[in-house]
């Protein structure tokens, strides 16, 4: 996990994505959701016809950095063209930072998100099914607001599926030091269950992925997903260990011949569908 890896990873994948495609996906760059700089998102729309799904992906960056997209690069742009490709729209979303910005200031930023698409986005005038989905810490962001937590209710209408990538499951063991930045140094949410043993107790189709060289805290984290959901007797949600792939290749990949997630993912999706 360093500068290093994260360029040589963003290198090893880039030349295997093309140009995003006008036939078959339409963008809208930087639409305004709320009043603050970092409350942007990028739309993507399939050009075939209206979409049958919404998903919002919210990147990674250990809470204090990241973005939707950087000029030049085909990342997370490929989240969009690969949803649009299959029929869906896709958000990939800015939101405000650590620590300016502590909890619940992410899970807020998704939940507008979630009604800007609502209030924009049908088929044949019906609402369409959100997925939600995220990487790293964007996948923390996630699961916090699927279960809430001191300063924020989870919201009584939830999503048609959520897909976590290289997430953390449980803040304590990750480290406290770690998380402070978003959760505070003495973060009151780390009290009680884990956001692993919540997720368990949320009705809401899931799917956890790494990938085979992911990082030691990712696997260790995945595993904790898995235990939470076995412990409680509970059928596991889908996993996924994605061949070849590490922290950052897992998404970057997606929609290249390297993709090992995607297709986990879309089944995911089709099935929680209505």
């Amino acid at each position: 996990m360093s500068p290093d890896t994260i360029g040589a990873s963003g290198a090893l994948i880039a030349p295997m994505h093309g140009p995003l495609a006008s036939n078959t996906v339409m963008v809208r760059r930087d639409e305004p959701y709320g009043p603050l700089d970092r409350q942007r998102l990028d739309l993507f729309m399939p050009a075939s016809g209206e979409p049958t799904g919404i998903v919002i992906f919210v990147h990674g960056g250990a809470f204090v950095a990241g973005s939707k997209h950087t000029e030049g690069s085909p990342y997370h742009d490929n989240i969009g063209a690969w949803c649009a490709a299959n029929s869906r729209a896709a958000v990939t979303m800015n939101y405000r930072l650590a620590p300016g910005a502590p909890w619940p200031a992410a899970a807020e930023d998704i939940d507008l998100v979630v009604a800007w698409c609502r209030a924009r986005l049908r088929h044949d005038q019906a609402l369409l099914p959100v997925h939600l989905a995220g990487t790293s810490s964007g996948a923390v962001h996630i699961a916090s607001y699927l279960v809430g937590g001191p300063g924020w209710e989870r919201s009584e209408e939830l999503p048609a599926s959520a897909a976590f990538f290289s997430g953390v499951y449980d803040l304590r063991a990750f480290g406290v030091e770690r998380v402070a930045p978003y959760f505070g140094g003495e973060p009151a949410f780390l009290h009680g269950a884990t956001l692993a043993q919540r997720l368990v107790e949320t009705p809401v189709p899931m799917l956890f992925a790494i990938g085979e060289w992911d990082t030691p805290d990712a696997n260790v984290q995945f595993a904790r997903a898995i235990g939470a959901f076995a412990d409680a007797g509970l059928p596991l949600p889908r996993l996924v260990r994605a061949r070849a792939a590490n922290h950052f290749t897992l998404v970057n990949a997606i929609g290249t011949p390297a993709d090992d997630l995607s297709p986990s993912w879309a089944d995911l999706m089709d099935s929680a569908t209505p």
